[in-house]
């Protein structure tokens, strides 16, 4: 009788000594997906998504986070492929304007992917592709910044209340900044918009004299883009054009890759180079692209 006692007794200790090193498995395994996630670094990736326009931010902390959608499901499949194991959802989905090639995949985004909000612009109609009542909606213009997360937040520099103009003239222009680099999104933006911005001072207030302009050019390319007066105030180090191979539209304009080329010392395109990703620690930085 006694030897069976000492038999359970061993079995229960091995099961008890079974599920410790269980537990400490787990608890490693949390703390390292936690620290995979949350890697301390940026990532801004500009989507090879043909004609169109959609950029995905990773945040330091792991949050995820897009602006614009492009045409349609092309951009939820690059979105889905470039999210991490360890999070798929989307925190925030911001629209630059409502030309079909920023909001068309909007739906095909929020009906695929977990989003929890989607933000737009007071000043244009966004109607064609979400619905203003839906509870995830939030607007905003230069009255609002908009924070992604505790480690970085969008400036709204353009549209202004009240604006009149085109709906290219009324997209969300916003920077973001990590460390020393400055992120400068401008969606379909014309040269008037960006001299008012000039105008206003908005680069004149940067208070990291040392920091990097990362430009994404405004209108893929557009002669009606890109003016001399914009680019010679800040002197972006990478500009960034979203474009489609062979595009009806001509962009990129020669133009404005004239100026480019003058005042930007390194330019990217997706039409020529595929996606391109930006990571930096706030201080480094590592610039990958797909061709």
């Amino acid at each position: 009788m006694e030897i069976v006692n000492i038999r359970d007794n061993a079995y229960k200790y091995r099961k008890i000594v079974s599920l410790f090193f269980v537990l400490i498995t787990v608890i490693l395994l949390f703390c390292t997906v936690k620290n995979i996630n949350r890697s301390g670094n940026l990532e801004v990736i500009y989507l090879d998504i043909g004609q169109g326009d959609s950029i995905l931010i990773k945040d330091p902390s792991g949050l995820n986070f897009l602006i614009d959608t492009g045409p349609g499901h092309i951009t939820t499949q690059k979105v889905q492929k470039e999210l991490s194991i360890f999070n798929k959802a989307l925190d925030s989905v911001l629209i630059t304007h409502p030309d079909s090639d920023h909001s068309g995949g909007v739906a095909s985004i929020i009906n695929s992917i977990d989003t929890k909000r989607v933000i737009i612009s007071t000043e244009n109609d966004y109607s064609n592709y979400i619905k203003d009542k839906d509870s995830k909606v939030s607007f905003v213009n230069t009255f609002n910044n908009i924070s992604l997360s505790n480690e970085i937040s969008l400036k709204v520099l353009n549209p202004e209340s009240g604006i009149l103009g085109t709906e290219n003239e009324k997209s969300i222009v916003n920077t973001m900044s990590y460390g020393n680099f400055n992120f400068i999104f401008t969606g379909d933006a014309d040269s008037e918009t960006e001299r008012k911005l000039v105008s206003q001072g908005y680069f004149d207030k940067n208070e990291n004299k040392k920091s990097v302009n990362i430009l994404k050019v405004g209108h893929h390319g557009s002669d009606t883009s890109s003016s001399e007066i914009f680019l010679k105030k800040i002197k972006p180090e990478y500009c960034i054009l979203s474009v489609g191979k062979n595009n009806k539209y001509g962009h990129p304009a020669k133009n404005a890759m004239d100026r480019l080329e003058k005042y930007c010392k390194n330019i990217y395109r997706t039409d020529l180079n595929g996606g391109i990703s930006f990571k930096t620690d706030g201080k480094n930085l590592e610039i990958s692209i797909e061709k």
